[in-house]
This record gives C-alpha cells, structure tokens and sequence, in this order.
C-alpha cells in the first residue's frame, strides 16, 4: 500500500503510513526495509537465542577449564572459516544486488564465480586443518589430546566455507526470508545436536556436533539458492565469461580476504596468549560465556547490514551519494539507540547467568560489562566498515583493520595479567580505535563524492 494512503488498516500499513515514516522513507525504502528487517530479524533472533542457549548450557554442563578448550578450538576454527566463503559471500551481495535486474547475465557469472571459488578455497582450508592439527593440538595448545577434535573440526570448515557465499547470493537477492530460514535451521541444530553431543560426549561430543550443524545448514541453504536461481531465470554462463571477472577476485575479495584474515588471527592470537597463561583454558572459558552476551546483542547490527548492504548498493550504483551519507548516518543512530535499551536489559539479566554457571564464572561482572560495551563501538564500526565495502574502498579497509590487529594484541599483551577481564578491555579499545578511523574516513569520502557529483553536474 502507498505511504500516503489516508485511511490504512494493519499495523503494517499504519506505520508506512504515519509522519515519521514518510520522512524517513526519503532516505530508505522502508517498505523493503520493514520486510527485509523483519525475516532478517526472524532468522538471526532465532538463531543467535539457540547459540546462545546451547552455549550456556555447554558451559555448564563442560565447567570452565573443558569450556574453554572448546572454545580455543572454535577461536582456531573460526580464523580458518573466515578464510573461505565469507570474503566471497560479500563479493555475491554487492554485485548480484547492482546487477541482477540491469545485467542478469553479469550477476549469474558473479553467482557462479563466487561458489566455485568458495568451494576451493573451503577444500584447501579443510586439507590445511587437518596437515595441521597435530601442530595445532600439541604445539599451540599443549594439549595433544584435542588433535581429534581439530581434525572434526575440517569437515565444519568445508561446509561452513561454502554456506557463506550461499548465503551472499540470497542476500544479494534480497531473499531475506530464505535466509531466515536457513539461521532458523542452524539454531535449531546447534541447540540440539551441540548441546546433546557436549552432554554425552564432552568437548568431542560438542564439536561432533557442530560437524553436523554446518552439513545440515549448508544443504539447506543450498536448495534455497537453486529455488531463487530458477525463479529468476538467470541465463547460463561460459568459463570465458568467469575468467572476465576474476579480476574482482584481485580487487574485491583478496583485499577483504586479507581484512578476515587479520581480524581473526589477532583475535586467535589473543585466545591462544590467554589460554597459555597461568589457569588459562578456565579464563578462556569465562571470557567466552561473557562473549556470548556480545554475540546475542550484535544481531542488531548484523540485521542492519544484511538488509542494508544490498539495498544501499543499489544507491551508490545510481550514484545518490547524498542518500547514502544520509541512509548510514541514520543506521549508526537506529543500531545505537536499539542496542542500549537492549543493555538496560542484559547487564543486570547477564550477572544472573554468570553465577548460574557456577563459581568459576561468578564475579566476573566486569568482562561482562566490558563485552557488552564492545557492541557499541561494533555497530558503529561495522556500519561504517559496510559503506567501505559499497564504495570499493577494501584496501583501505584492510589497513583500518591492521590497526584494529595491532591495538587489540598491543593492548592485550599490556593487560595479559589480568585474565579474562584484560581480553575483554582489549577487545574494547581495539573496537573504539577501529570505529573511530573507520567513521572519520568514511565521512571525508562521502563528502568528496558529493562535490565531486554535483562539480559534474554543474560541468
């Protein structure tokens, strides 16, 4: 129904339809925004209220010390992960999103580029788990007893790499609701097959059971593609027709590549500093249920992204660079305002669970407090980070997130005696400095696009 029907019926309708909605529908279109932020929000809140249930529950029945080693091998997993279908799964949604009605042939060859390089790049991560896992387990951790575990750990590497460009080319369809349900699919997984393989069979059990998550969720998000792939009846594509965007690869997804590998080798870093120290696997494991308030709390900024980056593409691509700085000005103040009524919330509720875990995890308001805080620079960080990515600036961004690499280990070696609360206000720091480059940048590149359009027009 247009904005300015006089005499709306659902509430839907209503708050298309009200004053507020028809200023704020000058800088965004709220009518895809309200259903792309309602299945994005469906999708995630299930999914992050699983995780985290499954989490606190796997720290429970675990205890510190078996918590954190699962949470160590999750910290080594993740840098691995990173390292296949995310960097590709951003390429899929910028560029699908700029070209799927104006150049459907283009959009397809980007689709098709995205899934067989995050199939290759998820088998080499997998093949690179497992040469080096006895390394890993016996060398890094300490612990040669977990070399089983790390070897599990390749099939959830292969899965999860190629979900990750899936999931890019739904949102690049803007398919919000498919990619609901493939976050639905993954919690509820997770919250059984996790949770049941911790109980019965320990910190195995648990990655055993992450294993099957990411098969499951994986075939899931496969078949949803294949639907949308059909629906819009891309036309087929040639191996000539790959080889004339692989130079994307270079200037898109290699420069992003490089930023995940960063981000994630400094926080695996910062794990691995932690889980070494004196009583270090029970730290370990209390900044990760302190963490996973932090990861609950960041799907706003997550929602706002996935629903943002498709459509905000669209924006730059007609070059209404004035919209755009007013749409990502508006998005950090929506995410802010959203996350600390959130916080009001959550700190009072997460000191209950801390000291429903138990004595090892009791006490430990300050890392919660200091995990929580994080989401804020995060949403500003990130809000910012996707605007860079619009705009192609990804080297850049590299370099921002080098910086963000080097406080947060700097910091951390600084604070490495006081344990769990120490890496949680490196994180913090590392998040503040990071956000604060990011938005200074991104607000100077705006500016010079606008003059730089409006010379042209002139001209």
């Amino acid at each position: 129904m247009p904005l300015t029907s006089p005499q709306p019926g659902s509430p839907r309708e209503r708050i298309l339809a009200s004053r507020l909605a028809q200023r704020l529908n000058k800088y965004v279109p709220l009518e895809r925004i309200f259903s792309g932020v309602f299945w994005t929000s469906a999708g995630n809140v299930a999914s992050s209220l699983a995780s985290f249930a499954s989490a606190i529950v796997l720290a429970k029945v675990l205890g510190a010390m078996y918590y954190g080693q699962f949470s160590v091998i999750q910290s080594i997993l993740s840098v691995f992960v990173i390292l296949s279908g995310p960097s590709l799964g951003f390429l899929a949604t910028k560029y699908i999103a700029e070209h799927r009605h104006a150049n459907p042939k283009r959009a397809a060859v980007i689709l098709k580029l995205s899934n067989i390089s995050a199939l290759g790049l998820s088998l080499l991560m997998a093949a690179a788990m497992l040469v080096l896992a006895p390394y890993l387990s016996g060398t890094v951790l300490r612990t040669p007893e977990l070399m089983p575990e790390l070897c599990i750990s390749a099939i959830i590497l292969l899965f999860t790499g190629v979900n990750g460009a899936q999931l890019g080319i739904l949102s690049g369809f803007e398919a919000f609701r498919s990619v609901a349900l493939v976050n639905i699919s993954r919690g509820a997984t997770t919250l059984l097959l996790v949770t049941l393989g911790g109980y019965y069979y320990g910190v195995r059990g648990a990655i055993l059971g992450l294993a099957v998550v990411a098969i499951v969720v994986c075939v899931v998000s496969n078949y949803l593609v294949d639907l949308i792939v059909n629906r819009h009846k891309l036309p087929v594509v040639s191996t000539a027709d790959l080889f004339c965007e692989l130079k994307l690869l270079l200037s898109f997804s290699l420069p992003n590549w490089l930023c995940s590998m960063v981000a994630s080798l400094s926080n695996m870093w910062t794990s691995l500093m932690l889980s070494r120290s004196h009583n270090g696997f029970s730290q370990m494991g209390v900044f990760s249920a302190a963490n996973q308030f932090f990861l609950i709390l960041n799907f706003i900024p997550t929602i706002m992204w996935q629903v943002a980056l498709p459509m905000l593409s669209g924006v730059a691509g007609r070059r209404d660079f004035v919209k755009l700085r007013q749409s990502y000005r508006k998005l950090i103040v929506i995410n802010l305002v959203m996350i600390l009524l959130l916080l009001c919330v959550f700190v009072p509720g997460g000191g209950a669970v801390m000291r429903w875990l138990g004595k090892d995890f009791s006490g430990q308001t300050p890392t919660l407090v200091a995990t929580m805080a994080t989401v804020l620079v995060y949403a500003t960080a990130s809000t910012s980070w996707q605007i860079m990515i619009i705009l192609e600036k990804m080297w850049t961004s590299l370099l921002f997130v080098f910086i963000y690499g080097l406080v947060y280990v700097g910091t951390f070696v600084w604070l490495q005696d006081m344990g769990a609360y120490g890496l949680a206000l490196a994180r913090l720091t590392a998040y503040g400095s990071y956000a604060f480059v990011n938005v200074v940048y991104v607000e100077l590149l705006l500016t010079e696009k606008i003059k730089s359009t409006e010379n042209g027009n002139v001209s």
